[in-house]
């Protein structure tokens, strides 16, 4: 005889294919900056070796100043959004190689070649980084929420229904 039944088994394994697909695709945040911040995220990397520990790995931190003129920091590889006068939006994964100056702004990623936008046809900029903190809690709540069910509002129904 099983510790569980099917029913509790087949709502485990839901609870954790759920949990690793949002761990593996994440929340993420969406931060406005100016153009002249961007070339700040040329130094993101998503994890560099520490030498001697190849076990041990360590992210970039960058500052970047937020539109309001509050700091935001990117912690590791972060991607870059940006939305032209015209109406179209660009985005641009990292790593990333930005240059910009007052006439031009030139970014250059993995998905994309080197591409020159006007700075007066700039609408905004967006830094997309993962959100590690909403990842946990968006994660632990989609645990705690069907764990609960299965042993919790589940058994208490078929108790009350064999009275």
């Amino acid at each position: 005889m099983s510790l569980f039944s099917k029913r509790t088994l087949r709502s485990i394994a839901v609870a954790t294919i759920a949990c690793f697909s949002l761990l593996t695709t994440g929340c993420f945040n969406y931060v406005h900056i100016p153009p002249s911040e961007a070339e700040k995220l040329n130094a993101t990397e998503t994890a560099q070796s520490v030498s001697g520990n190849p076990g041990v790995q360590v992210k970039s931190r960058v500052n970047v100043e937020r539109e309001d003129g509050r700091l935001y920091e990117v912690l590791g590889a972060a991607d870059l959004i940006v939305r032209t006068e015209d109406g179209r939006e660009l985005m641009f994964k990292h790593p990333l190689s930005v240059e910009a100056n007052m006439a031009r702004f030139t970014v250059e990623s993995k998905n994309r070649a080197s591409t020159r936008i006007k700075t007066d046809d700039i609408e905004e900029v967006v830094v997309k980084d993962r959100s590690p903190a909403r990842t946990g809690l968006l994660g632990g709540g989609i645990v705690l929420l069907v764990l609960g069910g299965t042993f919790g509002i589940i058994p208490l129904a078929t108790r009350a229904s064999t009275r």
